[in-house]
């Protein structure tokens, strides 16, 4: 699964895609991981086309698609940005980057 549309991919214009290396990695709505809601989940092997990156925190744009925090089946659109972690102390990496160009031929 891909979080955005192919218009929301060119409109954001980013040249790194982030790939999800965990089993799951959650979207939150703040960048913390101690009082952070959880908006939905990401799956391994999930593309996330960040809006905005500060290492370690990725930003996702309203309206990106995740996966349902309990549904892993389906997917849902964001109503408000999410935050992801890409490195975390206890799980190690959490989401790789990438050049776009390789996550589009198949990373």
């Amino acid at each position: 699964m891909v979080t955005c549309s192919a218009a929301l991919y060119r409109e954001l214009g980013l040249g790194l895609a982030y790939v999800v290396q965990a089993p799951i990695a959650l979207v939150l709505d703040a960048p913390e991981l101690k009082v952070g809601n959880i908006l939905g989940v990401l799956c391994a092997s999930d593309v996330v086309v960040p809006s905005l990156t500060e290492l370690p925190w990725v930003s996702l744009p309203v309206g990106s698609f995740v996966r349902h925090a309990k549904m892993r089946s389906g997917r849902i659109k964001l109503q408000k940005a999410g935050w992801m972690v890409t490195e975390h102390q206890d799980f190690g990496c959490l989401l790789e980057a990438f050049p776009i160009e390789e996550v589009e031929r198949g990373v």
